[in-house]
């Protein structure tokens, strides 16, 4: 649930409005075992936030000596933002997925290396009428998805430069393969260098498109027997790529707290709040140039 609402008035019916991100569905049963009893990883599903930073939330990582250790994770969310500001126009309407594989192993004490691989796609989906009758029970106004037909994919980016941003529908495709080195310096201190490599087959709009890395300290505190707490802080570097480059910044942050509670065996909910820094500027387009801040909350 993306909890970030621009406050600029609107310019036409639909400028200024929300952007939201629901989770649909997180299946990541083995996650349990992945964040030794912590939170799961986190990373943005927008194609246009993802395309623009390596970071992520890491959680403290817990792997068996001598062992490979693996988890799948499987998120789907609905995303629509549809701003029209004077001479701008931004529209996000689609369903979005992800699929990934991660591999985790010790190599010395306190030491560990990470490989993700994944697929992901974006697509008109099917559940506009759960997403507005959902809306609608909690009394959470969302003019943008009302002012949109049902069910209909919408990817369009365009500045009063010329600058035009217009994918189709994309995936299933290759994401970025993701490396990861992290030393535990103490049963509660993590610290992680990641790094991505341009390896997604998508088109322009959902794509790196070149190498990036970042750095991701966290710090994991068990509250209670049932209860863990994490919080994290982050920082990462991107070059440039492809049609928006003169909007682009090429160095980021991050931020991530949050909080698990296990019910019983490797049952559990958790529920965090993530924020990213700005990773576009200039483009007259408030929720593409604003810094990111999100909530999430879960089963695993």
């Amino acid at each position: 649930m993306d909890l970030h609402r621009p406050t600029s008035p609107p310019t036409t019916l639909t400028a200024g409005l929300p952007r939201a991100a629901l989770l649909l569905a997180l299946l990541a049963v083995p996650a349990a075992a992945q964040t030794g009893g912590g939170l799961p990883p986190h990373e943005s599903l927008n194609p246009l936030a993802v395309a623009r930073s390596p970071l992520l939330f890491l959680p403290y990582q817990e792997v068996p000596a001598g062992r490979w250790r693996s988890a799948v994770s499987l998120e789907y969310g609905n995303w629509i933002d549809y701003q029209l500001p004077i001479g701008r126009e931004y529209l996000l309407d689609a369903e979005v997925y992800r699929l990934q594989l991660t591999a985790t192993r010790d190599v010395a004490r306190g030491v560990f290396v990470q490989g993700t691989v994944g697929v992901s796609g974006a697509w008109r989906g099917f559940a506009d009428g759960f997403f507005t009758w959902y809306h609608d029970l909690i009394r959470f106004t969302q003019p943008e998805r009302l002012a949109r037909p049902k069910n209909t994919f919408g990817y369009d980016l365009a500045l009063p430069d010329g600058t035009v941003l217009s994918p189709r529908p994309a995936g299933p495709a290759l994401e970025d393969v993701r490396l990861t080195a992290g030393w535990r310096a103490t049963p509660h201190l993590q610290v992680a260098l990641t790094a991505t490599l341009p390896t997604n087959t998508a088109p322009e709009g959902y794509r790196r498109g070149v190498p990036a890395a970042g750095a991701v300290a966290t710090w994991r505190q068990t509250v209670l027997r049932r209860v863990t707490y994490e919080v994290s802080a982050g920082g990462g570097l991107q070059p440039r790529y492809g049609v928006l480059s003169d909007y682009q910044r090429t160095a980021f942050a991050s931020a991530a707290t949050g909080i698990r509670i296990r019910l019983w065996g490797r049952q559990a909910i958790y529920g965090y709040l993530w924020y990213h820094s700005p990773r576009y500027l200039g483009t007259g387009i408030q929720s593409v140039d604003a810094r990111e801040f999100t909530g999430d909350f879960g089963w695993i």
